[in-house]
């Protein structure tokens, strides 16, 4: 109730004053997650000790991020899309071995990275290995084989999954796919 002077009057009546609607104050955001961990790891020792823990294998990225451009493309359309991190974290812990001619890595970095070029007789980038949890090479992922794909993307998601797929004689293939 709302009390007023009538100024034609000079009298006080009261007036009915329908409040406004409620509003219902907007949804609260669901509380943010941290900060997604890096897909893609760079240490070699933590690769394993995870994909030992968790029973994967590990998915070896070889490239030259700021002077192949096939390396560049893969990182920019493919490394990193939904589709792809689908397809390969079920089964692998990603490993990214990088060879940059610009960028500064630690030495550290560099000397492991280096090791597992000559290890592995990389020479070619993009090159992409399964390794088994211990880290002994499995098999070379096929990206050079034609295949219908829709886009950079779907190809490569294509050449990680058939990889994934082949049967080898071999106990270090045990893990599910």
């Amino acid at each position: 109730m709302l009390a007023r002077t009538d100024s034609s009057s000079g009298s006080k009546r009261r007036d009915h004053v329908t409040p406004a609607p409620r509003v219902a104050p907007p949804p609260t955001p669901p509380p943010q997650a941290p900060a997604a961990r890096e897909a893609w790891l760079t240490d070699f020792a933590e690769a394993k000790r995870e994909a030992l823990s968790s029973k994967r294998r590990i998915l070896a990225l070889f490239t030259g991020s700021d002077w192949c451009p096939a390396c560049m493309e893969f990182e920019n359309q493919v490394a990193h899309h939904p589709d792809f991190l689908a397809t390969t974290q079920t089964s692998f812990v990603l490993l990214k071995l990088d060879y940059p001619q610009a960028r500064m890595q630690s030495p550290e970095l560099r000397a492991q990275n280096s090791d597992l070029r000559k290890r592995f007789g990389i020479a070619a980038y993009p090159t992409l290995l399964i390794l088994s949890a211990e880290g002994e090479k499995l098999q070379k992922v096929e990206n050079t084989k034609p295949r219908q794909a829709s886009d950079v993307t779907d190809f490569y998601v294509q050449a990680v999954d058939e990889a994934r797929r082949k049967k080898a004689d071999d106990s270090r293939w045990w893990w599910p796919f």
